[in-house]
């Protein structure tokens, strides 16, 4: 994913949703609200 964002030669300055699904596997919403989100690196990310 770092190397991903590295190679962008533009500012990120607005929602790209090709962008989002070539890095995103999968989001996971919980009963709680909180968010797992995944991504096709295999980082995965917690937000409460």
């Amino acid at each position: 994913m770092i190397s991903f964002l590295q190679e962008q030669q533009a500012e990120i300055a607005e929602y790209d949703d090709q962008m989002v699904r070539r890095m995103i596997e999968g989001v996971t919403i919980h009963e709680n609200g909180s968010l797992t989100v995944i991504f096709k690196s295999g980082t995965v990310t917690e937000i409460a």
